[in-house]
């Protein structure tokens, strides 16, 4: 009986090397050897999929796994639960949803510790520039009200020179006006730095360090854990190789001795007839 090709095969190009088929994803030019399930579910996955195709192989990917749990209920229910390895639970589907979940968690992780950082950095040339500004705006008013002083130390001397009576006057406005205009103005005194001001920009900074470094270790423990896991998937795939190769030796031994003996069966029968 010949097995019906399935639909998925309309959106990929088979090629064959050797003893494998590899299909080629028509869309993204994505490679998978012959397997339906993986195939499907890169359909469901795709980004330059057409959305009615990808939403078609969504749901068959939704009804196959319902199935599997109504089938897997029912077989419970019949049978008694038995201990199952761990190994035997962790399937390439399962490795490959693991794969790319932990990417996107890695990649998210360090989109916010970017972000923490130039955040820090943008607070900071906030704070620098704040200073500046205030500083500068103190040397323009101190410069004005100096002006100021130099144009009516001159306008006075004119005033004595010309008229005597307005001298008075004049001798007035300069004795109250060095109070008035030396006098450092209330905000340049209010935005001074203080010691409690340093203090708490200071625990502020090492609250933004202690947290990015936190984020820089939760990733490296993301990364330890993906390394674990591919280990044991390459021990796991090591092993099986390993086995299967052995079993292989072992029947092609067996095949060789069965070939020995039928020939052996085979010149001994001449011999007794003769």
């Amino acid at each position: 009986m010949v097995k019906k090709r399935g639909i998925v095969w309309n959106y990929y190009n088979k090629k064959i090397l050797g003893s494998q088929v590899i299909a080629f994803c028509k869309f993204c030019n994505q490679s998978y050897i012959q397997n339906a399930t993986r195939m499907e579910r890169h359909m469901g996955r795709c980004s330059k999929c057409p959305e009615d195709v990808k939403q078609q192989f969504i749901q068959v990917a939704h009804s196959k796994k319902h199935k599997s749990d109504s089938t897997d209920n029912k077989l419970n229910d019949r049978w008694p639960k038995q201990e199952s390895p761990v190994d035997s639970s962790i399937t390439d589907t399962k490795l490959e949803d693991f794969y790319e979940w932990n990417y996107k968690s890695q990649s998210y992780l360090a989109d916010t510790v970017q972000q923490q950082i130039n955040f820090i950095k943008h607070n900071n040339t906030q704070n620098w520039t704040s200073q500046n500004n205030v500083t500068k705006s103190n040397d323009t008013h101190t410069k004005c009200t100096s002006r100021n002083w130099e144009n009516q130390n001159d306008t006075g001397t004119i005033a004595s020179a010309g008229i005597q009576e307005q001298t008075s006057s004049v001798q007035q406005t300069k004795s109250y006006s060095p109070k008035e205009i030396f006098q450092w103005p209330v905000s340049a005194q209010t935005y001074e730095p203080s010691s409690l001001r340093n203090k708490i920009y200071q625990e502020q900074l090492l609250e933004k360090c202690a947290l990015r470094r936190a984020a820089e270790l939760d990733v490296q423990r993301k990364m330890l854990e993906l390394e674990r896991f591919q280990w044991e998937y390459e021990r796991d795939k090591l092993q099986t190789e390993v086995r299967w190769a052995h079993e292989t030796r072992m029947m092609q031994f067996k095949e060789e001795r069965e070939r020995q003996l039928t020939e052996q069966s085979r010149i001994r029968t001449p011999s007794s007839i003769i």
